[in-house]
């Protein structure tokens, strides 16, 4: 019945008559096909078809079959034996067994998408085990003007891990809040700048950049720095902009012109420098490549140890002013929202360099 359910042939040999007998003989071989396959499945074969047969039953290949990973199980003497095939073809040589099973690896294809200053943006099915080398070489490469220094690699799983993250430091905060209002009434009079603090870091999306490298040549010479690409990850590669973005507790926030070997006060004072509000100890700033450095004036000492002389300012960075906090614990427990403002800006800011007119 193969012929007619499967091929389509319609010949059902001799007609019946008044009398004749039907005999159904049992199975001989039913083989599993799973996987990369069109119509997986069981099939009945006779001991003269080879298991390439239960290949064509199932309708062939996908366009997915990774046609290196393919294996078969067949049933022996010493038990369960499970053979690699190198290629499709020598199943064709392999006489069929009942219960035998055959598996093919899909190729795992995830859709990510590239935009900005890459020849050909847009959204490109890539494999399992591609990485952001090869979604850059696939849209064509860079253009002139492309800045890859501040890329962008945008990871939803990581997104959700950072909003987990920002909610219970949003819960942390409120309930020191709480407890330092109810334990000492006179602080009651700054519970508004709490508050405005809260209000600011709840209101900040959670960011899912991943810190990635963007220099297809360092990439090159070392592959083991590439990112794996995964299901809905956008890569943002802006322009160059000759820019510095200045925010925060400044008497003009906005951008400056970028003027290299130039320190992050000179860029603050080019904003008319700081405001009555500002917090001098402690500065923010988040270069193009997504890393963040915290100046600490009291300890004259960076998040990674290094000096504040040794800290270069790039084209594109982000210098963020915070809003002084008179209470240290809260204050301390600031770095950690502000670090996460900064990260969710810089992301707006590499996403509207890539706009055109």
């Amino acid at each position: 019945l193969y012929d007619i359910f499967i091929f389509g042939k319609s010949s059902f040999g001799k007609r019946l008559r008044s009398g004749d007998i039907i005999f159904i003989e049992p199975s001989q071989n039913i083989i599993s096909v799973t996987g990369a396959v069109k119509r997986p499945g069981s099939y009945e074969l006779t001991n003269k078809e080879s298991l390439y047969k239960a290949i064509s039953f199932s309708n062939g290949l996908t366009r997915y079959a990774d046609l290196e990973s393919i294996k078969y199980s067949s049933i022996g003497l010493d038990g369960v034996i499970y053979e690699d095939v190198e290629d499709i073809s020598d199943l064709k040589n392999i006489q069929s067994q009942d219960e035998d099973k055959i598996y093919i690896k899909s190729i795992n294809i995830r859709d990510v998408a590239i935009n900005g200053a890459v020849k050909f943006p847009g959204t490109y099915p890539m494999k399992e085990g591609d990485g952001i080398r090869d979604i850059v070489k696939i849209s064509g490469g860079y253009t002139k003007n492309a800045y890859p220094f501040g890329g962008l690699l945008i990871n939803e799983a990581t997104k959700l891990i950072n909003q987990e993250a920002a909610d219970k430091l949003n819960q942390s905060l409120l309930n020191n809040i709480l407890a330092l209002v109810s334990n000492n009434p006179e602080n009651t009079n700054n519970i508004q700048s709490y508050i405005g603090l809260l209000n600011e870091i709840k209101s900040v999306p959670a960011s899912g950049r991943v810190s990635a490298e963007f220099n297809i040549d360092k990439l090159e010479q070392n592959p083991d720095a590439d990112i794996l690409l995964q299901e809905g990850d956008q890569i943002t590669i802006p322009e160059f902009l000759n820019q510095i973005y200045v925010f925060g507790e400044v008497q003009s926030a906005g951008t400056t012109p970028f003027i290299e070997g130039k320190d992050y006060n000179y860029f603050i004072e080019s904003k008319g420098g700081y405001n009555s509000f500002a917090d001098k100890e402690n500065i923010y700033i988040l270069h193009p490549n997504g890393e963040t450095v915290r100046i600490e004036f009291s300890k004259n000492l960076f998040m990674n140890q290094r000096s504040n002389d040794d800290l270069i300012i790039y084209a594109g960075s982000i210098i963020f002013v915070p809003r002084k906090i008179d209470n240290e614990f809260i204050r301390r427990q600031s770095i950690q929202a502000y670090s996460s403002i900064l990260s969710s800006l810089g992301v707006s800011l590499a996403s509207i360099s890539v706009l055109k007119d």
